[in-house]
């Protein structure tokens, strides 16, 4: 086993437990099953059961509000790839109503996606908030340091 390939390794391995705590568990209902809006807001940070609580309700109002957002984008742009696959000539004056129409939709769910990240932080406490800071510093720390070891692995290999 070559040395890059062990630390590799070592760092995978040292990651996983910090991986399971950066994971909210058993907490709140996230948009995208706990890779949500809010994710880096809850990673590390542990809620009492009235902030729980308050949480889920945040993302059951705002969910109730993106679901049929998401289902006109998807629709949009299931018509604007039928348009592009249909037999015959297609321009791009065809498709100008489509895409504003889905870069229209794209912009009201980020802008949801900021007001339920603003409203969860509000639940938080400061020293909530550090700690998510804390734990985020760290993860994005170590996705830089696997970066590096994987990115000079290839260089190195591609070089020889």
């Amino acid at each position: 086993m070559t040395r890059k390939t062990w630390m590799v390794g070592a760092l995978c391995a040292a990651l996983l437990p910090l991986a399971a705590l950066a994971q909210p568990g058993d907490g709140p209902m996230h948009f995208h099953g706990g890779h949500g809006p809010d994710s880096a807001l809850l990673q590390g940070v542990t809620l009492t059961e009235t902030q729980q609580s308050q949480i889920q309700t945040i993302h059951q109002t705002n969910w109730a509000t993106a679901k049929p957002l998401m289902q006109q984008l998807r629709a949009t742009e299931e018509q604007i790839t039928a348009a592009l696959l249909a037999s015959g000539s297609v321009n791009s004056s065809q498709l100008a109503a489509l895409q504003s129409t889905a870069s229209s939709l794209h912009a009201q769910l980020d802008q949801l996606r900021l007001s339920t990240e603003l409203q969860v932080r509000g639940v938080l406490t400061s020293a909530q908030v550090a700690q998510a800071a804390s734990t985020h510093a760290q993860v994005e720390s170590l996705h830089q340091q696997m970066h590096s070891l994987m990115h000079s692995g290839a260089e190195s290999s591609t070089a020889q």
